[in-house]
């Protein structure tokens, strides 16, 4: 399953290495912890995480 990791090495509450994950899509954000909610490229990573995949994309039929 996929999934995005969002981080900041100027976050002074969360490590960043306990965010960045070797099978995530990790994205890195230059922004302090609570600025993480509203900062651009957070909020164009999230958009991006939820825009669907072609896999997901596809008709589910009933087996």
């Amino acid at each position: 399953m996929r999934f995005t990791s969002i981080d900041s090495r100027q976050d002074a509450a969360v490590p960043w290495q306990a965010s960045a994950d070797p099978h995530a899509d990790n994205v890195e954000v230059g922004a302090g912890h609570l600025a993480l909610l509203t900062h651009p490229d957070a909020v164009r990573a999230v958009a991006a995480a939820l825009e669907p995949t072609e896999e997901a994309a596809g008709t589910v039929t009933a087996a």
